[in-house]
């Protein structure tokens, strides 16, 4: 069995930039879900990335032995990504959207 090493590894790129391009390409499309969904995607956005590097660290921190670093822009991409799979009104964020910080703000 012949084992390969990652596309990226021959080209001689780094893991962070990499995602660091990725993470540029997918803003457009965030900034529009923003512009057309207001608020609640903004907070939608924020929270899927402040949730996925925090499990990021926490993970980091349970296992001594990894790889990864946090800031190798790997979390925020899982943020990005996680925000796309609810839509901006999700019911489970109505609770925050509703208290009275986010009440000032609005």
């Amino acid at each position: 069995m012949m084992i390969l090493r990652a596309p990226h590894a021959h080209e001689g790129i780094s893991i962070k930039k990499v995602m660091f391009k990725v993470n540029i390409a997918l803003a457009p499309a965030v900034l529009l879900g923003i512009m057309q969904f207001g608020m609640p995607a903004l907070f939608l956005v924020i929270t899927t990335i402040v949730s996925a590097l925090v499990c990021e660290v926490v993970s980091l921190k349970l296992n001594p032995r990894a790889e990864g670093e946090i800031n190798d822009g790997a979390a925020i991409l899982t943020g990005i990504d996680f925000s796309d799979e609810f839509t901006a009104t999700c019911p489970t964020l109505d609770w925050c959207l509703r208290c009275r910080v986010c009440h000032f703000l609005w």
